[in-house]
């Protein structure tokens, strides 16, 4: 499977081992720039060996990809050295004493408050003819033996243009991952060393290659398997499926698309999103194409789509993106009509709001006195404006633990405080325009801005609250009754 060389380079850790083999210096400058900024990033010291470029060079390479060397350098955390102080020191590569230096210099590295040593070398210092260059191999393989027990990691750089496939066939056999241009392949050719400098690496590397080949096997048939899930789940959800090319044509629907827009699939695909969404409505969803596209994802939105029948369907869309190499290919638009339920959630609101309507033009009528002198015609709102906002906030508090109380089966003394609030309001002679007033004005207060789902939990809530606060009221009076007349009526 291939990867992205930028975000493969970039989460590197202690321990691993790459091979880059490149065609081309624009390859080359990418990865080593991907490879050097995670190094900086990472507080790691930073190695760099060049044999095929100069200093000159590498560094005004790295300039074009806006990686200025020179304060890394200045500070130690980037030292440049060629081949010939480090690989061939002495006129000659021993691969023993390449590992110790490598050893020492992680230890200076954190020693030097650096978290770890990051290495990247240009190998073409092996096609010189000085002395044990022909250990490359043994090289390399000791490096994945030296690697995991250390902090250090490295990337081995091998152009293509100068290594003869021989040499390169080699060096794939001894990178657990390879950067093959600007894409990271986990490498199945690899061999441990173990098996590569074992007895028989011949029967390992067969042994290897018909691993491979049933490992590739059941990996076949299960991508064939979950493929046919895919399809299955696909074509059987209730939901609409849309995938998108970043321009925003259509590449596949699932047949809940054409169940709701009476579209065949031959008239769906190919054609762009923009011709299903009413026109006052494309700028709102190039909005969201373009968040998805700059990386902000999933997202979700609301839009209508119109049917071959001229109809409206409003669609809440849940989207997601398809990233191939690093690149956004495609859009995964996934869609639940709601048109039936935002239709029912409008007649709510319009029966609530009738409701509220009915209610306050009842609290503002000019007498709902039970009695003349004990409930008088000026409301308490405007009668006792500080002792009604009390009330509100009063009432606010239990409606909401009433709620609460009723979905979690919790016990917040609502009723005891229904008493205490309708005590209250007989010591202020409240009569029932009051009481509907209160439940108005809290109703609005609490439904305003809301979801239609809570909207409509607390309108059904409040019509009990205020019933049993009216029977509450009642009872108040009614022992007042009782107490001024001796116990008899």
């Amino acid at each position: 499977m291939a990867l992205s060389a930028f975000e493969f380079v970039g989460n590197l850790t202690t321990g691993d081992h790459l091979c880059c083999i490149y065609r081309t210096e624009a390859e080359h400058r990418q990865v080593v720039a991907a490879f050097v900024r995670a190094g900086l990033r990472a507080n790691h010291k930073i190695l760099y060996i060049l044999d095929s470029h100069s200093t000159e060079t590498i560094t005004q390479s790295l300039k074009q990809a806006d990686l200025d060397l020179t304060p890394a350098v200045e500070s130690g955390q980037i030292e440049l050295l060629t081949s010939r102080e480090t690989y061939t020191r002495g006129g000659a590569f021993d691969p023993d004493a390449m590992v110790e230096s490598l050893r020492l210099r992680t230890r200076d590295a954190l020693s030097e408050g650096y978290d770890a040593l990051r290495v990247t070398g240009e190998m073409t210092w092996a096609l010189s003819d000085l002395p044990g260059t022909e250990r490359l191999i043994e090289y390399e393989n000791r490096l994945n033996e030296f690697m995991p027990a250390h902090a250090c990691l490295a990337i081995c750089q091998y152009d293509r243009n100068a290594f003869s496939p021989e040499v390169l066939l080699d060096i794939l056999r001894t990178h657990p991952y390879a950067i093959i241009g600007t894409r990271v392949f986990e490498n199945f050719y690899y061999l441990p060393p173990e098996d590569l400098l074992g007895a028989d690496p011949a029967a390992a590397e067969l042994e290897n290659w018909i691993a491979n080949l049933e490992q590739r096997a059941e990996t076949d048939a299960e991508l064939t398997y979950e493929r046919r899930l895919a399809e299955a789940l696909l074509e059987t959800s209730g939901a609409l499926v849309a995938i998108l090319d970043p321009d925003g044509r259509i590449l596949r629907v699932n047949r809940r698309c054409s169940e709701i827009t009476g579209f065949g699939d031959a008239e769906l695909l190919g054609a762009s999103i923009y011709d299903l969404v009413p026109t006052e409505e494309h700028d709102e969803v190039k909005r969201v194409s373009d968040e998805l596209l700059a990386g902000n994802f999933p997202n979700s939105h609301e839009n209508h789509w119109i049917t071959t029948e001229g109809e409206r369907r409003l669609v809440a869309w849940s989207n997601t993106v398809i990233r191939e190499g690093g690149r956004i290919t495609g859009i995964v638009a996934t869609g639940i009509d709601i048109t039936d339920r935002e239709r029912s959630r409008l007649r709510r609101i319009e029966q609530l709001e009738g409701e509220l309507s009915r209610l306050g033009a009842y609290a503002g009528g000019d007498s709902t006195a039970i009695t003349g002198g004990l409930y008088g015609q000026a409301s308490l709102s405007g009668g006792c404006p500080d002792e009604f906002g009390e009330m509100l906030e009063t009432y606010k508090g239990i409606l909401t633990d009433a709620l609460e109380q009723r979905m979690y089966k919790v016990d917040h003394g609502v009723r005891s405080r229904l008493q205490a609030l309708a005590q209250c309001l007989g010591r202020l002679a409240a009569g029932p325009r009051d009481v509907v007033e209160l439940h108005v004005q809290v109703l609005k207060e609490m439904t305003a801005g809301t979801s239609s789902a809570r909207s409509q939990a607390l309108n059904d809530e409040a019509r009990l609250i205020a019933l049993e606060l009216m029977g509450y009221l009642v009872t108040e009076y009614r022992n007042k009754v009782v107490d001024n007349t001796g116990g008899s009526k």
